[in-house]
């Protein structure tokens, strides 16, 4: 997924609902909030263009798996027409990935993480596996139009807009694995210069269904994708991540 090919899509989804757009009666504001939890991974990109840094993306891709990412935002929205609407608010998003090595495969050569140039301790108790978990959350600021479909009180809902987010911390956990069964555990704060600022353009569509005249629930799949690389490096990364939100609205 390219950034060229989200910003189209945001403009033309953008462009087709303001077209839809009809003057009608006041509608109130409501007020919302949901929380989602799935996957989140990462874009691997070179900005130094050379036969070794392809050489280590492709180890890292060949590597490095998913990880669990979670999102919770407080929202308040306002229809503007018969359909379309538009939500702003604040929340959380949590993503990364995680880098497996396993031990008992790598070679003399092998020996030094293509990660961090870290040479794994041969003095006592060698582990046979490990891993990596790179955590990265931020604060986020949502702001984007609503598409609602349908009558009665079940009906089709979508999203689509962007959200300013700010780094709040970054994170590792680094588990080895010893082949007597025994684990090795440790947490600490990443060291490389990530960037403070990302932007996360966002796609949801689900359903909604009302249970009262001012009580909405909403089950959205949602997509996230950053724009901004988190690393000024020779070897950077792009955040995304897909979650399954579920929350509800209620009208002021």
């Amino acid at each position: 997924m390219s950034r060229i090919t989200v910003l189209l899509s945001l403009a033309l989804m953008a462009g087709s609902a303001l077209a839809q757009m009809r003057p009608r009666a006041q509608e109130p504001w409501t007020i919302g909030f949901r929380a989602g939890a799935g996957m989140g991974y990462r874009t691997l990109s070179a900005n130094l263009s050379n036969l070794e840094n392809e050489l280590i993306i492709g180890l890292r891709n060949e590597r490095e798996v998913p990880k669990l990412a979670l999102t919770t935002v407080v929202n308040m929205g306002k229809q503007l027409g018969k359909r379309i609407g538009v939500e702003m608010g604040v929340g959380y998003h949590h993503l990364g990935w995680v880098h497996r090595v396993d031990l008992e495969d790598l070679s003399f050569g092998d020996i030094i993480d293509p990660r961090r140039g870290f040479i794994y301790a041969t003095d006592g108790a060698v582990p046979i596996k490990v891993t990596f978990k790179d955590s990265f959350h931020y604060v986020e600021l949502p702001i984007g139009l609503t598409v609602r479909v349908g009558k009665g009180r079940l009906r089709s809902v979508s999203a689509v807009g962007m959200a300013p987010s700010i780094l709040i911390a970054a994170r590792g956990h680094t588990i080895n694995e010893y082949a007597d069964g025994t684990k090795e555990e440790t947490r600490y704060e990443k060291v490389e210069d990530f960037k403070g600022f990302n932007a996360f353009a966002y796609l949801s569509t689900g359903l909604s269904l009302r249970t009262g005249d001012r009580f909405e629930w909403r089950l959205q799949p949602t997509l996230r994708y950053g724009l901004v690389d988190i690393l000024d490096a020779p070897i950077t990364a792009t955040l995304y991540s897909g979650t399954l939100d579920l929350g509800f609205r209620y009208v002021l």
